[in-house]
């Protein structure tokens, strides 16, 4: 697995480009991206669209084929609930809005993670998770 701190992405002075507070690739090829976000200023859907858009650029090569196209994860460890449920986590993903059951998968996942959610109503996993996020504030 490779991890790099603080990794700048801005290739320009005029288009946004994001500074990745953990940017990492595993061994299956998966792009990550982990940001802290402290407060909530209303603009996670957008600020999580550029954060992926940003990876996109690493997704794929030149002329390969589309289903080459590695994972990118997005995960925004929040200090706050921004959604109000008390959720510990929000998994965020593309679905056929006029066919839910249909799966439409872009290799794209997202998820806010939320610090100060209820841990009672989550998966093992989330709770192990949550359990050490929550013990570093």
């Amino acid at each position: 697995m490779r991890v790099n701190r603080e990794e700048v992405t801005k290739k320009d002075l005029v288009y946004y480009g994001p500074r990745f507070d953990i940017y990492a690739e595993d061994e299956f090829g998966t792009i990550y991206d982990l940001e802290m976000q402290n407060s909530d200023k209303g603009d996670l859907a957008e600020r999580m669209s550029m954060y992926q858009a940003s990876l996109e650029r690493n997704a794929l090569l030149a002329g390969e084929d589309f289903r080459k196209r590695r994972r990118t994860v997005v995960i925004f460890i929040c200090n706050f609930d921004a959604f109000k449920k008390r959720l510990a986590a929000y998994y965020i993903g593309s679905k056929v809005l006029n066919c839910l059951e249909l799966k439409f998968d872009n290799k794209e996942t997202n998820a806010i993670v939320n610090l100060k959610g209820e841990l009672s109503a989550e998966t093992p996993p989330d709770k192990h998770l949550m359990r050490i996020l929550q013990s570093k504030l």
